[in-house]
């Protein structure tokens, strides 16, 4: 990710990062046996612009987004106290 970087190869840095938030999401899922029931995931766009809402119900959300969402690459707007909290 790093050597894509630099080399300014934005692309191929987005998949490097894709991969590994999905790799975290579903390990993290997996690990803790998080049951996920999916709907409407047929109906996202394949490409554009989306906006996502987690409901915020705790700190997994994160970690959910990124093993359901894993055709996507998304950012964060987030309480600067989540900082605080480890891996995040």
């Amino acid at each position: 990710m790093r050597a894509a970087r630099a080399a300014g190869h934005d692309e191929r840095e987005r998949e490097y990062i894709l991969k590994a938030t999905d790799c975290w999401g579903g390990h993290l899922v997996k690990t803790f046996d998080v049951k996920l029931r999916v709907e409407g995931k047929e109906n996202l766009p394949d490409r554009g612009p989306v906006v996502f809402a987690a409901n915020h119900q705790g700190y997994a959300d994160i970690a959910i987004s990124f093993a359901v969402l894993n055709r996507f690459q998304f950012g964060f707007v987030a309480k600067k106290n989540l900082t605080k909290v480890p891996f995040y």
